[in-house]
């Protein structure tokens, strides 16, 4: 939740964990015959319920580390409060950037999955299964360098304006 809600916290992760532990085991305590999946479904409901209490019955953190935070990472997510904080030129830099990711995702995808079954195929001596895994593999090679790699070069000089001192949105 860190990468995509601005409100997240040390509490709200340190409750979530602690409630998510608590739910899983006394899930296996009191039904044990439960799947895995209503099992995860017990685990990420009692983990995402202390993580929402945890979050709102502690301190937010420091908006000035909050906006550090989102200046240097600029996740995807509820960051509205933050994104206010920044001007037009660095909100279209994070637009734009946040969209070639979105983008890159199916193919960087495909490219790891190809990665990773390329060579079990090569071992295995399935040639044919190995050339077409390689052929796939890189088409999302390829769309990842024309959504994503190609755009580096310029996404660096764009992060400079990051680099300058930002407004402090509660002087205005």
């Amino acid at each position: 939740l860190r990468f995509y809600w601005w409100r997240f916290n040390g509490g709200g992760l340190a409750w979530g964990t602690l409630t998510g532990l608590s739910g899983a085991i006394l899930q296996r305590i009191f039904f044990p015959e439960l799947s895995e999946f209503q099992t995860l479904g017990v685990a990420l409901a009692s983990g995402f319920s202390g993580c929402s209490i945890g979050t709102y019955f502690s301190r937010p953190t420091d908006p000035k580390v909050l906006i550090n935070f989102y200046r240097k990472t600029r996740p995807f997510g509820f960051w509205g409060p933050l994104k206010d904080s920044l001007n037009d030129k660095e909100r279209i830099v994070v637009r734009n950037e946040h969209f070639r990711d979105l983008i890159s995702v199916p193919f960087a995808l495909v490219f790891q999955v190809g990665m990773f079954l390329a060579p079990m195929l090569f071992i295995i001596h399935n040639f044919d299964g190995f050339w077409a895994v390689t052929s796939i593999t890189l088409v999302g090679l390829g769309g990842l360098w024309y959504f994503w790699l190609r755009h580096m070069d310029k996404a660096e000089k764009e992060n400079e304006i990051f680099d300058e001192p930002s407004e402090d949105p509660e002087a205005s």
